[in-house]
């Protein structure tokens, strides 16, 4: 069979040589291979080097609120006049979560039933956040303080057995009722916190001077409720009383938290990228070339 040479085939054979070993189906490979990397990078890829202990001094609190009908009531005042009593708490509990930097915290809520609105956790901003959308009635207008009280102790209590480290262990009640509803009954929950060495402060909500604090309010109950775990009963009838709580409750006793542990690690997704971007690079060089050939 005879063959017509072209008489620039030595020069076009020349220009193209490094284009003859990127084959259209190596290509596809190396464009698979550049999917493959971004992929890896969007799975945010770490170099886990060690883990570092950090000792801490500070209690788990768990804030426990009452969200129950009769918070609505406006008989405190505020910047700006009277205030329910659930913005009243408020305007000292967030105050008081800010000030807690080595302490973790919790939110516990209650009316009819009663749920773990925030865990304790040291990102104080995250329960701030959850304390102010609360809302009044969200979990019945009735009030089940027993099992506001052992939902919080569950809780505190299994945070103690990963922490490994007793002792600093405290629940806030602000309610401002009386137990009327609910499957446990108040003394029997804080006889379960005595049993597991947690500390209840109890604290009356109201304004003296409102007919339905003096009626609905159980003193007795709440302060029978503090003396089973060793904490206090206060009396909180105005917005002033209610920070004079808070700086008791700074007083209480701290312990060592050495089981707080993290991981040194160190993301790799940037080198993932790169590396995709030069294969890609390089895949639209060669395929320019390639196209080019006759």
């Amino acid at each position: 069979m005879r063959a017509l040479l072209h008489p620039a085939a030595p020069w076009l054979k020349q220009s193209f040589a490094a284009n003859a070993v990127t084959s259209p189906r190596l290509l596809m490979v190396l464009m698979a291979l550049v999917w493959v990397l971004w992929s890896m990078a969007l799975a945010e890829p770490q170099w886990v080097n060690g883990e570092v202990s950090v000792s801490r001094y500070g209690r788990d609190i768990m804030l426990l609120v009452d969200l129950s009908g009769s918070m609505v009531i406006n008989d405190y005042t505020g910047p700006g006049g009277d205030i329910r009593r659930l913005a009243a708490v408020k305007q000292v509990l967030l105050p008081f979560i800010e000030e807690r930097a080595t302490d973790r915290i919790g939110l516990v809520v209650f009316g009819e039933q009663a749920y773990v609105q925030a865990p304790l956790t040291y990102d104080h901003a995250l329960v701030r956040e959850l304390l102010e959308k609360t809302k009044i009635g969200l979990v019945g207008d009735r009030t089940a303080i027993g099992d506001g009280i052992a939902l919080a102790v569950k809780h505190l209590q299994h945070a103690a057995a990963v922490r490994r480290a007793g002792g600093g262990q405290v629940i806030i009640l602000l309610t401002d009722g009386r137990s009327n509803t609910g499957v446990m009954s108040p003394d029997h929950a804080a006889e379960l916190a005595r049993a597991l060495g947690i500390r209840i402060y109890t604290i009356g909500v109201g304004a003296s001077g409102s007919a339905s604090a003096t009626t609905d309010l159980d003193a007795p109950g709440l302060r029978h409720i503090a003396a089973i775990t060793g904490g206090e009963y206060f009396r909180a009838t105005d917005s002033t009383a209610l920070a004079r709580v808070a700086g008791e409750i700074n007083q209480l006793e701290r312990v060592k938290d050495q089981h707080t542990s993290y991981f040194r690690s160190a993301e790799l997704y940037p080198a993932f990228v790169i590396a995709g971007l030069a294969l890609l690079a390089f895949v639209v060089i060669r395929s320019r070339g390639l196209a080019a050939l006759p």
